[in-house]
């Protein structure tokens, strides 16, 4: 190592533990401070070894599917790592990365969703990585698409493609984050996305991202 890299790695150590004493990270669901090795932004490790798992693959696509007519899907598989409850208290952490400008929240758990998917079979065939799109109003609102950031986190992992055009919200739904599973239907029950560039996801296994 050089001797200006040995200067350079020096200011930057100064430069975190100056940050960490006039402005610390604390956890978005416990308030203590996060130590150095956290593996999300924003949430100390025991809380994310608290955190809920989701349902394995296979009951969350057949719970899918028994809300769904036949052809209402072409969904192949669905994976997921965290499960919303009301006894949970992810929805700290899913409104800082929403509202509060926290898009490393969703870079970190979309590396760990790859590393989950990475050695699955059913996701060997991907092609590209398609998030789930936010309308033009809500972008102009949040600045960012936090599925975007996800997709960014497994890109990162598997190495795949980000096709950020080809899926267009062209109905502004509002909010859904009070809202339960029938609401939520009921909201989405209209044609609210466009497909476009269609000859760049055609025949393609794509990987949809949404949170």
């Amino acid at each position: 190592m050089s001797y200006v890299e040995s200067c350079l790695n020096v200011l930057e150590a100064g430069k975190k533990i100056y940050l960490d004493f006039i402005s610390p990270i604390h956890c978005q669901i416990c308030n203590s401070q996060c130590g150095d090795n956290q593996i999300i932004f924003r949430l100390c490790n025991q809380c994310f070894y608290s955190l809920d798992y989701s349902p394995d693959k296979e009951h969350l696509l057949n719970s899918l599917y028994s809300k769904k007519k036949g052809d209402d899907s072409a969904l192949s598989s669905i994976s997921s790592y965290v499960e919303l409850t009301s006894e949970s208290n992810v929805e700290l952490l899913i409104y800082a990365l929403k509202y509060d400008y926290c898009s490393r929240i969703g870079f970190d758990f979309g590396k760990i969703l790859a590393k989950m998917i990475a050695n699955d079979s059913t996701y060997s065939t991907i092609d590209l990585i398609v998030p789930v799109p936010l309308h033009a109003a809500r972008i102009r609102e949040r600045t960012y698409n936090q599925s975007l950031y996800i997709a960014k986190g497994i890109q990162e992992i598997i190495h795949k493609r980000i096709e950020n055009t080809c899926l267009q919200r062209i109905m502004y739904s509002g909010s859904q984050t009070l809202l339960n599973v029938s609401e939520r239907s009921s909201n989405m029950s209209d044609t609210i996305f466009k497909v476009n560039n269609k000859d760049r996801i055609h025949h393609a296994s794509i990987l949809l991202v949404d949170d």
